[in-house]
C-alpha cells in the first residue's frame, strides 16, 4: 500500500502596526502564527484577512485591517496607465497600415481588419478590469 502523506502549510499574513498612529510599519508572513516578541508598546501585530491585497491595506484601529479605497484607486490607475503606455506602442508599431503610401498591397487588402484592430486598442479602456485586460489579436 502506497501512502502519501500531503502536508497542508497555513501561511498567515501579519502587519505590524504603530499603535497611536494606527500606520503601518511592516507586513510579514508566518507559518506558526502570531509571534508574540513583535508586540511591543508601541506596535502591536495584527492579521491580515488573506481576501485583502496587502499593498492595499490600512488599520482600522488596533485590532482590524480593513481595504483602503485611497490605495486601491491609486494601485487601479497606475495599472490603468500602464495598460494605456502598452497600447500606445501597439498603436506606434501598427501605424504603417494606415499611409495612404508605401503600403504593400497584402496590407491593403487586409485595410479594413488593420482599422478594427486599432480601433479594439483604442477601446481597451473600456474593459472594467485593468489587471485582467483582454488584448485584441493583430491580423495576420
Amino acid at each position: 500500500m502506497d501512502l502519501k502523506i500531503i502536508y497542508l502549510i497555513y501561511i498567515m499574513n501579519y502587519a505590524i502596526v504603530d499603535i497611536n498612529t494606527l500606520e503601518i510599519i511592516n507586513v510579514y508572513f508566518s507559518e506558526n502564527g502570531p509571534d508574540p516578541l513583535r508586540n511591543t508598546d508601541t506596535q502591536v501585530q495584527i492579521e491580515i484577512p488573506n481576501n485583502l491585497d496587502y499593498f492595499c491595506i490600512k488599520a482600522q484601529d488596533i485590532n482590524t485591517i480593513i481595504e483602503d479605497p485611497d490605495k486601491i484607486q491609486i494601485k487601479n490607475t497606475n495599472q490603468w496607465n500602464y495598460i494605456k503606455e502598452l497600447r500606445k506602442n501597439k498603436l506606434i508599431e501598427t501605424d504603417w497600415t494606415c499611409s495612404i503610401v508605401d503600403v504593400p498591397e497584402n496590407i491593403l487588402l487586409k485595410r479594413n481588419e488593420w482599422l478594427a484592430y486599432r480601433q479594439e486598442l483604442r477601446d481597451i479602456t473600456k474593459q472594467p478590469d485593468p489587471f485582467n485586460i483582454i488584448w485584441p489579436i493583430p491580423p495576420s
